[in-house]
């Protein structure tokens, strides 16, 4: 039997915008929610696709008036939905020697001293 630590994380994000997966066994699969114009958090509701949360999200935002206040899900000419640019990762700088940090508290991640002693 795994335990909860074990077991790998799902995602929780995304291919659209204001789509969720919940983390609750049970229930559907991908919830709609937005902020409104007051920025408080509205649930629209739980669907079984990604696909459809997306669309109810975009027609939720239209009626309510908040399209340009609010990022919505792109869709093409055939009417299919287009996926959020993914971000790319940032990259990470390189430090020298001297700076780096052990993952060790008090441990320097590299000790020259006891290198050139021995």
């Amino acid at each position: 039997r795994t335990t909860a630590a074990a077991r790998p994380r799902a995602s929780r994000t995304s291919k659209y915008y204001g789509v969720y997966s919940p983390s609750r066994r049970g229930a559907k699969k991908f919830q709609a929610r937005y902020r409104d114009a007051s920025g408080h958090r509205i649930t629209i509701g739980s669907f079984a696709t990604e696909e459809e949360a997306a669309r109810a999200y975009n027609t939720r935002l239209k009626n309510e008036g908040l399209e340009s206040r609010r990022k919505v899900n792109k869709v093409d000419e055939a009417g299919r939905l287009v996926e959020k640019p993914k971000k790319p990762a940032a990259p990470r700088p390189e430090l020298p020697e001297s700076e780096r940090k052990s993952k060790y508290l008090g441990e320097p991640a590299v000790r020259k001293e006891i290198a050139a002693a021995a």
